[in-house]
Protein backbone atom coordinates (compact mmCIF):
# COMPACT_ATOMS: atom_id res chain seq x y z
CA UNK A 1 0.00 0.00 0.00
CA UNK A 2 2.78 2.44 0.79
CA UNK A 3 4.05 2.24 -2.79
CA UNK A 4 0.81 3.76 -4.06
CA UNK A 5 1.15 6.92 -2.00
CA UNK A 6 4.37 8.41 -3.33
CA UNK A 7 6.27 10.32 -0.66
CA UNK A 8 3.23 10.54 1.61
CA UNK A 9 2.76 8.23 4.57
CA UNK A 10 -0.65 6.55 4.52
CA UNK A 11 -2.50 7.11 7.78
CA UNK A 12 -5.99 5.98 8.76
CA UNK A 13 -7.83 8.41 11.01
CA UNK A 14 -11.11 8.77 12.81
CA UNK A 15 -12.32 12.32 13.33
CA UNK A 16 -13.58 13.40 16.72
CA UNK A 17 -14.67 17.01 16.73
CA UNK A 18 -17.23 17.16 19.53
CA UNK A 19 -17.27 17.20 23.31
CA UNK A 20 -19.53 14.97 25.36
CA UNK A 21 -21.34 16.34 28.37
CA UNK A 22 -23.92 18.96 29.21
CA UNK A 23 -27.46 17.97 30.11
CA UNK A 24 -29.09 20.08 27.42
CA UNK A 25 -27.16 18.23 24.71
CA UNK A 26 -27.02 14.82 26.38
CA UNK A 27 -29.09 12.99 23.75
CA UNK A 28 -27.26 14.61 20.84
CA UNK A 29 -23.92 13.80 22.44
CA UNK A 30 -24.95 10.18 22.88
CA UNK A 31 -25.82 9.86 19.17
CA UNK A 32 -22.54 11.46 18.17
CA UNK A 33 -20.66 9.18 20.53
CA UNK A 34 -22.27 6.13 18.92
CA UNK A 35 -21.45 7.47 15.45
CA UNK A 36 -17.86 8.06 16.51
CA UNK A 37 -17.38 4.50 17.75
CA UNK A 38 -18.99 3.10 14.58
CA UNK A 39 -16.57 5.17 12.47
CA UNK A 40 -13.66 4.07 14.68
CA UNK A 41 -14.57 0.42 14.21
CA UNK A 42 -14.41 0.85 10.43
CA UNK A 43 -11.15 2.77 10.71
CA UNK A 44 -9.59 0.02 12.81
CA UNK A 45 -10.65 -2.58 10.25
CA UNK A 46 -9.02 -0.79 7.30
CA UNK A 47 -5.93 0.19 9.28
CA UNK A 48 -5.42 -3.51 9.95
CA UNK A 49 -5.90 -4.47 6.30
CA UNK A 50 -3.54 -1.78 5.00
CA UNK A 51 -0.99 -2.01 7.80
CA UNK A 52 -1.35 1.72 8.41
CA UNK A 53 -1.19 3.64 11.70
CA UNK A 54 -4.51 4.69 13.24
CA UNK A 55 -4.87 8.17 14.75
CA UNK A 56 -7.68 10.32 16.09
CA UNK A 57 -7.96 13.75 14.51
CA UNK A 58 -8.93 16.60 16.81
CA UNK A 59 -8.25 20.31 17.02
CA UNK A 60 -5.18 19.44 19.05
CA UNK A 61 -4.06 16.72 16.63
CA UNK A 62 -4.80 17.94 13.07
CA UNK A 63 -3.69 16.32 9.81
CA UNK A 64 0.05 16.67 9.19
CA UNK A 65 1.69 17.75 5.90
CA UNK A 66 3.54 14.46 5.43
CA UNK A 67 0.38 12.34 5.81
CA UNK A 68 -2.08 11.03 3.24
CA UNK A 69 -5.09 10.40 5.45
CA UNK A 70 -8.13 8.20 4.92
CA UNK A 71 -10.55 9.77 7.36
CA UNK A 72 -13.61 8.07 8.85
CA UNK A 73 -16.34 10.08 10.53
CA UNK A 74 -20.11 10.20 10.93
CA UNK A 75 -20.14 12.04 7.58
CA UNK A 76 -18.51 9.13 5.74
CA UNK A 77 -15.05 8.54 4.29
CA UNK A 78 -12.73 11.27 2.98
CA UNK A 79 -9.18 11.58 1.66
CA UNK A 80 -6.96 14.35 3.10
CA UNK A 81 -3.52 15.71 2.19
CA UNK A 82 -1.78 19.07 1.81
CA UNK A 83 -4.77 20.95 3.19
CA UNK A 84 -7.08 19.41 0.57
CA UNK A 85 -10.07 17.19 1.17
CA UNK A 86 -11.76 14.81 -1.27
CA UNK A 87 -15.06 13.17 -0.42
CA UNK A 88 -17.53 11.83 -2.93
CA UNK A 89 -20.75 13.82 -3.11
CA UNK A 90 -23.13 12.81 -5.87
CA UNK A 91 -25.70 15.43 -4.86
CA UNK A 92 -23.56 18.25 -6.19
CA UNK A 93 -23.95 16.79 -9.71
CA UNK A 94 -27.75 16.76 -9.65
CA UNK A 95 -27.92 19.90 -11.78
CA UNK A 96 -26.15 18.05 -14.61
CA UNK A 97 -28.31 14.94 -14.18
CA UNK A 98 -31.78 16.41 -14.49
CA UNK A 99 -33.77 15.58 -17.64
CA UNK A 100 -32.93 18.17 -20.26
CA UNK A 101 -29.41 18.53 -18.89
CA UNK A 102 -27.76 15.13 -19.14
CA UNK A 103 -28.61 14.97 -22.86
CA UNK A 104 -26.07 17.75 -23.46
CA UNK A 105 -23.18 15.83 -21.90
CA UNK A 106 -20.46 14.88 -24.37
CA UNK A 107 -20.26 11.42 -22.82
CA UNK A 108 -23.92 10.78 -23.59
CA UNK A 109 -23.45 11.94 -27.18
CA UNK A 110 -20.61 9.44 -27.51
CA UNK A 111 -22.55 6.65 -25.75
CA UNK A 112 -25.75 7.16 -27.76
CA UNK A 113 -27.24 4.17 -29.57
CA UNK A 114 -29.72 4.06 -32.38
CA UNK A 115 -33.26 4.36 -31.11
CA UNK A 116 -34.24 0.91 -32.34
CA UNK A 117 -31.56 -0.61 -30.11
CA UNK A 118 -32.17 1.52 -27.04
CA UNK A 119 -34.82 -0.14 -24.90
CA UNK A 120 -33.87 1.78 -21.75
CA UNK A 121 -35.76 4.91 -20.77
CA UNK A 122 -34.31 7.75 -18.70
CA UNK A 123 -35.61 7.82 -15.14
CA UNK A 124 -38.08 10.56 -14.32
CA UNK A 125 -37.22 12.94 -11.52
CA UNK A 126 -40.84 12.89 -10.37
CA UNK A 127 -40.89 11.20 -6.95
CA UNK A 128 -44.62 10.52 -7.10
CA UNK A 129 -44.39 8.69 -10.41
CA UNK A 130 -41.21 6.68 -9.98
CA UNK A 131 -40.68 6.19 -6.25
CA UNK A 132 -41.60 2.49 -6.40
CA UNK A 133 -41.12 1.83 -10.13
CA UNK A 134 -38.46 -0.80 -10.88
CA UNK A 135 -35.54 0.26 -13.03
CA UNK A 136 -36.17 -0.49 -16.74
CA UNK A 137 -34.38 -3.46 -18.29
CA UNK A 138 -32.31 -1.60 -20.83
CA UNK A 139 -28.75 -1.11 -21.91
CA UNK A 140 -25.89 -2.31 -19.73
CA UNK A 141 -22.66 -0.38 -19.32
CA UNK A 142 -19.35 -1.10 -17.63
CA UNK A 143 -17.32 1.82 -16.33
CA UNK A 144 -14.02 -0.05 -16.33
CA UNK A 145 -12.00 2.76 -14.72
CA UNK A 146 -14.62 4.22 -12.41
CA UNK A 147 -12.60 6.62 -10.25
CA UNK A 148 -15.11 8.58 -8.15
CA UNK A 149 -18.06 7.42 -10.27
CA UNK A 150 -19.14 10.76 -11.74
CA UNK A 151 -19.32 9.55 -15.34
CA UNK A 152 -21.11 6.37 -14.29
CA UNK A 153 -23.75 8.56 -12.65
CA UNK A 154 -24.27 10.42 -15.94
CA UNK A 155 -24.72 7.09 -17.75
CA UNK A 156 -27.23 6.04 -15.08
CA UNK A 157 -29.21 9.26 -15.66
CA UNK A 158 -29.43 8.33 -19.35
CA UNK A 159 -31.01 4.99 -18.45
CA UNK A 160 -28.02 2.67 -18.42
CA UNK A 161 -27.62 0.02 -15.78
CA UNK A 162 -23.98 0.58 -14.83
CA UNK A 163 -21.37 -1.67 -13.27
CA UNK A 164 -18.28 0.09 -11.93
CA UNK A 165 -14.78 -1.29 -11.44
CA UNK A 166 -12.03 0.60 -9.58
CA UNK A 167 -8.76 -1.15 -8.81
CA UNK A 168 -7.28 1.24 -6.24
CA UNK A 169 -8.54 0.10 -2.81
CA UNK A 170 -8.76 3.60 -1.33
CA UNK A 171 -10.58 5.14 -4.30
CA UNK A 172 -12.82 2.05 -4.33
CA UNK A 173 -13.67 2.72 -0.67
CA UNK A 174 -14.45 6.40 -1.36
CA UNK A 175 -16.68 5.39 -4.27
CA UNK A 176 -18.46 2.73 -2.22
CA UNK A 177 -19.10 5.29 0.51
CA UNK A 178 -20.53 7.78 -2.02
CA UNK A 179 -22.93 5.20 -3.40
CA UNK A 180 -24.02 4.08 0.08
CA UNK A 181 -24.71 7.64 1.25
CA UNK A 182 -26.67 8.35 -1.93
CA UNK A 183 -28.78 5.23 -1.44
CA UNK A 184 -29.57 6.24 2.13
CA UNK A 185 -30.08 9.94 1.41
CA UNK A 186 -33.27 11.97 1.13
CA UNK A 187 -32.91 12.85 -2.58
CA UNK A 188 -35.31 10.41 -4.29
CA UNK A 189 -34.07 11.02 -7.83
CA UNK A 190 -30.49 10.31 -6.75
CA UNK A 191 -31.60 7.13 -5.01
CA UNK A 192 -33.16 6.03 -8.28
CA UNK A 193 -29.94 6.64 -10.16
CA UNK A 194 -27.65 4.74 -7.80
CA UNK A 195 -30.12 1.85 -7.60
CA UNK A 196 -28.92 0.94 -11.09
CA UNK A 197 -25.22 1.05 -10.15
CA UNK A 198 -23.22 -1.97 -8.92
CA UNK A 199 -19.63 -1.79 -7.73
CA UNK A 200 -17.24 -4.56 -8.77
CA UNK A 201 -14.14 -5.54 -6.81
CA UNK A 202 -10.66 -4.95 -8.20
CA UNK A 203 -9.19 -4.45 -11.67
CA UNK A 204 -11.69 -4.50 -14.53
CA UNK A 205 -9.44 -6.48 -16.91
CA UNK A 206 -10.25 -9.93 -15.40
CA UNK A 207 -13.95 -9.02 -15.32
CA UNK A 208 -13.95 -8.10 -19.03
CA UNK A 209 -12.00 -11.21 -20.00
CA UNK A 210 -14.39 -13.48 -18.08
CA UNK A 211 -17.62 -11.81 -19.22
CA UNK A 212 -20.05 -13.48 -21.54
CA UNK A 213 -19.60 -11.87 -24.99
CA UNK A 214 -22.01 -9.00 -25.42
CA UNK A 215 -22.98 -8.88 -21.73
CA UNK A 216 -22.31 -5.13 -21.75
CA UNK A 217 -23.68 -2.98 -24.54
CA UNK A 218 -21.18 -0.25 -23.70
CA UNK A 219 -17.75 -0.27 -22.08
CA UNK A 220 -16.40 3.07 -20.92
CA UNK A 221 -12.67 3.62 -20.42
CA UNK A 222 -11.24 6.67 -18.71
CA UNK A 223 -7.63 5.83 -17.86
CA UNK A 224 -5.98 8.62 -15.93
CA UNK A 225 -4.35 11.07 -18.32
CA UNK A 226 -0.54 11.31 -18.41
CA UNK A 227 0.74 13.89 -15.94
CA UNK A 228 0.72 17.43 -17.27
CA UNK A 229 3.81 19.62 -16.97
CA UNK A 230 1.79 22.42 -15.38
CA UNK A 231 0.23 21.15 -12.17
CA UNK A 232 -2.16 24.12 -12.13
CA UNK A 233 -4.02 22.46 -14.98
CA UNK A 234 -4.97 19.55 -12.75
CA UNK A 235 -8.09 20.25 -10.74
CA UNK A 236 -7.65 20.12 -6.99
CA UNK A 237 -10.08 17.27 -6.54
CA UNK A 238 -7.86 15.11 -8.77
CA UNK A 239 -4.56 16.09 -7.18
CA UNK A 240 -5.24 13.85 -4.20
CA UNK A 241 -6.10 10.91 -6.43
CA UNK A 242 -2.72 11.25 -8.15
CA UNK A 243 -1.11 10.23 -4.85
CA UNK A 244 -2.91 6.91 -5.16
CA UNK A 245 -3.29 6.03 -8.80
CA UNK A 246 -0.83 6.84 -11.55
CA UNK A 247 -1.66 7.21 -15.26
CA UNK A 248 -2.36 3.86 -16.92
CA UNK A 249 0.65 1.93 -18.21
CA UNK A 250 -1.29 -1.10 -19.44
CA UNK A 251 -3.38 0.73 -22.04
CA UNK A 252 -3.01 -1.99 -24.68
CA UNK A 253 -4.07 -4.70 -22.22
CA UNK A 254 -7.03 -2.62 -21.05
CA UNK A 255 -8.25 -2.01 -24.60
CA UNK A 256 -7.81 -5.63 -25.67
CA UNK A 257 -9.76 -6.82 -22.63
CA UNK A 258 -12.58 -4.43 -23.54
CA UNK A 259 -12.62 -5.69 -27.12
CA UNK A 260 -12.66 -9.30 -25.91
CA UNK A 261 -15.93 -8.63 -24.05
CA UNK A 262 -17.52 -7.85 -27.46
CA UNK A 263 -19.68 -4.84 -26.51
CA UNK A 264 -21.59 -2.91 -29.14
CA UNK A 265 -19.51 0.17 -28.40
CA UNK A 266 -16.39 1.23 -26.50
CA UNK A 267 -16.12 4.88 -25.44
CA UNK A 268 -12.70 6.22 -24.38
CA UNK A 269 -12.02 9.56 -22.70
CA UNK A 270 -8.78 11.18 -23.89
CA UNK A 271 -6.95 14.51 -23.73
CA UNK A 272 -7.92 16.60 -26.75
CA UNK A 273 -4.49 16.23 -28.37
CA UNK A 274 -3.53 12.95 -26.71
CA UNK A 275 -2.64 9.75 -28.59
CA UNK A 276 -5.17 7.04 -29.36
CA UNK A 277 -5.53 4.52 -26.55
CA UNK A 278 -3.38 1.50 -27.31
CA UNK A 279 -2.57 3.02 -30.71
CA UNK A 280 -5.96 2.00 -32.12
CA UNK A 281 -7.76 4.51 -34.30
CA UNK A 282 -11.40 4.94 -33.24
CA UNK A 283 -14.43 4.66 -35.48
CA UNK A 284 -15.25 8.31 -34.76
CA UNK A 285 -14.61 11.04 -32.20
CA UNK A 286 -16.63 13.55 -30.18
CA UNK A 287 -14.45 16.60 -29.51
CA UNK A 288 -14.73 19.26 -26.81
CA UNK A 289 -12.51 22.18 -25.78
CA UNK A 290 -10.15 20.20 -23.54
CA UNK A 291 -11.06 16.54 -23.97
CA UNK A 292 -12.46 14.21 -26.57
CA UNK A 293 -14.30 10.90 -26.60
CA UNK A 294 -13.02 8.25 -28.97
CA UNK A 295 -15.67 5.72 -29.95
CA UNK A 296 -14.80 2.24 -31.18
CA UNK A 297 -17.56 0.25 -32.82
CA UNK A 298 -16.22 -3.31 -33.08
CA UNK A 299 -16.43 -5.04 -36.43
CA UNK A 300 -19.13 -7.45 -35.25
CA UNK A 301 -21.53 -4.49 -34.79
CA UNK A 302 -23.23 -2.57 -37.56
CA UNK A 303 -24.15 0.52 -35.53
CA UNK A 304 -21.78 3.35 -36.45
CA UNK A 305 -23.28 5.72 -33.90
CA UNK A 306 -24.87 9.10 -34.38
CA UNK A 307 -21.84 11.35 -34.11
CA UNK A 308 -18.58 11.81 -35.95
Amino acid sequence: MSGLCGHKKLTVAVRRDFLCGGRAEEEDSREKEEAYFAARERAEFYAGIWGAPLVTLTAQRPARPDELIVEFSEEGVALLADGMRNQGDFERFLGRLRPGCWEREMLIKAARFRKKEQTAEPLSESPGKDKERPRPNGLRALDATAGMGEDALILAAAGFTVELAEQDPIIHLLLEDSITRAREGEEIYLRQLVSGMRLLEGNSIPWMRAAQPGYWDLIYLDPMFPERKKSALVKKKFQLLHYLERPATDEQELLQAALSARPKKIVIKRPLKGPDLGGQRPSYRIRGKAIRYDVIVPSHCSDRGEGV
